[in-house]
């Protein structure tokens, strides 16, 4: 409840203060159309309304200070219409640079760039080298030297993120960066060490080694190894990544979009994640168009979720509004 009410301040500020030149807006309204789910065992097969989710952002930035807010709103069918399933607020942040070589920071996340799987769009948890009520020393140009707590882990709330972590990274003229963390240093300790590195003109290849790494579908597990590339030029981009969690899991995929004009872009996602405990296999397919027109776009495509001997298919849309 405090962070919903220290966020929904921060979201008035944004408002109250903002500038055409300084504050930025989003509004996303999407949905599934429908969720449906084949049972290949029992041949069955479910037909259910996706729901529909409206995800709003801001943002306010200026030489001293930023603030920002991204919640959501989730509707699903009753028997009177839609109604409100959940609000979630994905995340706010507020920062202050009192001078030119510190940031102070709440409800913040610092991550070095090699921590980042260009396909998943996420980034390692280890790669995170400060967090929550963080501080980041700038001493010379492109060293940045950060730590933080979390609140909630520091009262016993919160037991995914780390009751304290440090890190430091160094960019050198936006040519490779590098970067190591140390993570819940007071529990559990998790470390990371990170490259990003830009070898040729729109090339980015990242990699590093995790250990005591995080996951959704396993849990804890103790060494991790990551490769992710993307290449990007007149258009055109293609992005590939590969994870290998020893004893745990592999997580591979490639990402091809492609502009065929200023205003139409069509992409198209295939991701694979094999969990060796239980010998699972997840396929995911997801082909994707974008239609822009200034400050509007309109997405649609078709989503395949392949977890044997499930199936579950949904057709996503979406309208974007932001300035």
């Amino acid at each position: 409840m405090k962070k919903l009410v220290l966020g929904l301040t921060a979201a008035l500020l944004v408002v109250n203060a903002a500038s055409a030149d300084e504050f930025s807006f989003s509004n996303e309204v999407s949905s599934g159309i429908v969720n449906i789910i084949t049972d290949n065992n029992a041949g069955t097969t479910d037909v259910q309304f996706a729901g529909i989710a409206d995800n709003a952002k801001a943002e306010f930035i200026t030489d001293k200070f930023d603030v920002g807010v991204d919640s959501t709103i989730y509707l699903r069918k009753s028997l009177t219409g839609l109604e409100l399933s959940n609000f979630v607020l994905n995340d706010w942040y507020i920062e202050f640079r009192p001078v030119s070589k510190l940031t102070i920071g709440f409800h913040d996340v610092i991550e070095t760039s090699g921590s980042k799987l260009f396909v998943s769009d996420k980034n390692l948890l280890n790669g995170n080298i400060g967090s929550d009520v963080v501080v980041v020393f700038r001493p010379i140009v492109g060293l940045r030297i950060a730590g933080g707590f979390d609140v909630n882990s520091l009262f016993g709330d919160d037991t995914l993120n780390p009751f304290m972590n440090f890190g430091v990274d160094y960019n050198y003229k936006d040519l490779f960066t590098i970067g190591v963390s140390a993570r819940d240093v007071a529990n559990s300790i998790g470390a990371g060490v990170f490259a990003s590195i830009k070898p040729v003109s729109g090339l980015t290849v990242n990699l590093g080694y995790s250990y005591n790494e995080y996951n959704d579908f396993t849990g804890n597990f103790a060494h991790d190894l990551m490769l992710s590339s993307k290449y990007s030029k007149n258009g055109f981009s293609i992005a590939g990544d590969l994870e290998v969690g020893i004893d745990a899991l592999i997580n591979t995929g490639i990402n091809v979009d492609y502009d065929f004009t200023k205003s139409v872009n069509a992409g198209l996602k295939v991701s694979y994640m094999n969990l060796m405990a239980t010998s699972e296999n997840l396929i995911e397919i997801n082909p994707n168009v974008t239609f822009t027109s200034g400050k509007h776009s309109f997405g649609l495509g078709l989503d395949c979720l392949i977890d044997n001997p499930y199936v579950l298919v949904t057709f996503p849309v979406s309208y974007k509004y932001s300035f």
